[in-house]
């Protein structure tokens, strides 16, 4: 009994040895063959990542600025926290501004926004603005150009109606490094009219354009301009400037820091660079 399960062992051992080389040559690959066919089943480096096309999850959402989808991923919700303070000539550090703003990805494609601006402290004698907005952005070309219909509401000092409508575009002009951002808003149709005003004001054009330089995939530096223009009085229009430096150290949380200039058409005697303001923002996704 000792002795045939000594043979059966032995068996157990040879046999798949002897059926190998049969079962490669039935397989019609040899060793050679099956070494090149895991060569070419590797990744090509110079092939687009599996995420292009901007179809990222919350996991692969990227850490680089630049390749971040026009829209939100879809089920992602993003909010973000901005606080800036004017370093005005004159009177510095005497108005405070909160901004809040939340995007939700509801599909890859259907972007739905909302927020509101707050004006916290004021000179003496000013105003203090609030606002609240909505806006749903649908993808028309996709992680490439989109729509957008905007609901913004001034509450305070007069509670107002407008529309706004723009068309975002993002553009890549070389991948992970530099992108250009523009018309989040083109047009901007006022339905009331405020306090002491004769009519309602005219549509605004309202036309701002930027980029995106990834410094490092953590680091970014962003450069926007934009032109307000004012059809009832051009000489109001207004030319704001914003440059922003963001630090990424997880994919999902940003903190950075923005200086603007508020009015380069700004008319004497008050002067282009009179009008300054910094602030910081933390923007958090899940």
């Amino acid at each position: 009994m000792i002795a045939c399960v000594k043979w059966i062992g032995c068996l157990a051992v040879v046999v798949p040895f002897l059926f190998a080389p049969a079962a490669r040559a039935a397989d019609g690959k040899s060793g050679e063959e099956e070494e090149e066919t895991e060569e070419a089943n590797k990744p090509d480096a110079d092939q687009p990542k599996y995420t292009a096309g901007a179809l990222f999850t919350r996991a692969t959402y990227p850490l680089n600025e630049v390749e971040r989808p026009l829209n939100l991923t879809g089920g992602m919700v993003e909010g973000r926290l901005d606080f800036l303070t004017d370093i005005a000539k004159g009177h510095s550090f005497k108005t405070f501004v909160l901004r809040l703003a939340g995007r939700y990805g509801f599909t890859d494609t259907l972007e739905l926004d909302a927020g509101t601006n707050l004006t916290l402290a004021a000179p003496e004698g000013g105003t203090k603005p609030k606002s609240i907005f909505a806006a749903v952005q649908q993808s028309i070309l996709h992680d490439l150009l989109a729509a957008r219909l905007e609901i913004l509401l001034p509450v305070d000092p007069d509670v107002l109606f407008d529309v706004a409508i723009g068309f975002p575009i993002k553009f890549r002009l070389v991948p992970d490094k530099i992108a250009i951002e523009a018309l989040e808003q083109i047009l901007i149709i006022h339905f009331a009219k405020p306090s002491g005003a004769d009519s309602v004001q005219k549509p605004e054009i309202n036309i701002a354009a930027g980029g995106v330089f990834q410094v490092l995939d953590n680091l970014a530096l962003r450069a926007r301009a934009q032109v307000r223009l004012n059809l009832d009085d051009t000489s109001l229009s207004q030319i704001p400037i914003e440059v922003d430096i963001q630090y990424t150290p997880i994919n999902l949380v940003d903190f950075g820091l923005f200086a603007r200039l508020e009015n380069l058409n700004a008319k004497d005697p008050v002067k282009p660079f009179d009008e300054r303001s910094l602030g910081a923002f933390v923007r958090v996704r899940y």
